[in-house]
This record gives structure tokens, sequence and C-alpha cells, in this order.
């Protein structure tokens, strides 16, 4: 939707993740309730956006962390650092 802050679209996505992983039960049937009725009787995109921003502000969506590519390659990255092993060379001698 053209006119969404960057700000509003992660609270979408991070809506979207915690339903996903079914942290916030009432969230989902909260959103089907706007969805139902929205079906019922059409309103303008700007207004609907308002509505589901309204219902998503009332949980605490900050506490939910993306996955975005980003994040993931920089944990792989953290966790290879870890498991990289140190090669030591030393020397035995047989008597």
């Amino acid at each position: 939707m053209e006119g969404i802050s960057t700000e509003e679209k992660e609270l979408v996505e991070k809506a979207k993740k915690a339903i996903n992983t079914g942290k916030f039960q009432q969230l989902q049937r909260d959103i089907n309730k706007l969805r139902t009725a929205v079906k019922k009787t059409p309103i303008h995109p700007v207004v609907l956006l308002e509505k589901a921003i309204k219902i998503l502000a009332g949980y605490p969506l900050e506490h939910v962390e993306l996955n975005t590519i980003q994040k993931i390659a920089e944990r792989q990255m953290n966790y290879k650092k870890e498991i990289t092993p140190e090669i030591i060379i030393s020397e035995s001698f047989n008597s």
C-alpha cells in the first residue's frame, strides 16, 4: 500500500510474525473480525489501515523479533566465528 510509513510496515511485519508463531491468539481473532466486517461493508483502504494499526497498537509487538535476511546472515557469521577451529601445529618426537 502506498503512503504507509516504515514504522507501520515494520509493525505489520511483526504482527504477521506474531500470528505465525501463535504469540498472541487474540490478535488473529481481532484481525479476522476486521476482515469479516470489511467483507460485509467495504471501506476505504486508508481507513482499513488505520483500524488495523489501532488493533496492532493494542499488543506489545515491539518485543517480536523479525528475522530479516540481514539478521540471519549476521547470526550465521557470528556462529561461524564461534565454531571456527584454531589450528595449533605441534611437533612430537619418538625416542
